[in-house]
């Protein structure tokens, strides 16, 4: 028995490429007033990964984000996972105790 193409073998970052595509218009986060769809998640990630290469990020590194809750947690986390680095949130509220 072939078992070659029994798994798929997608990325994380390939999640928000293939929703783009079957559900463009569908809302995919909502973040207080903000909503965005499976194409605009995908395009503001792919945005993030072109900036992230540009800044010399590339595959296998940790990034660390320091940030507040917001829909851009999500557009990190697949922005970086398309270009294979891995997302490290650091709490904003830790303080030197």
């Amino acid at each position: 028995m072939d078992t070659t193409n029994m798994f798929h073998r997608d990325t994380i970052g390939d999640i928000s490429r293939r929703s783009a595509a079957r559900y463009p218009n569908q809302t995919a986060v909502i973040f207080r007033d903000k909503e965005l769809t499976f194409y605009e998640l995908d395009k503001a990630a792919c945005r993030f990964a072109h900036l992230m290469l540009e800044y010399d990020i590339e595959k296998g590194d940790r990034v660390a984000v320091l940030a507040y809750n917001s829909h851009f947690y999500p557009i990190a986390l697949l922005g970086l996972a398309k270009i294979g680095a891995t997302q490290v949130p650091v709490n904003y509220m830790l303080n030197g105790e």
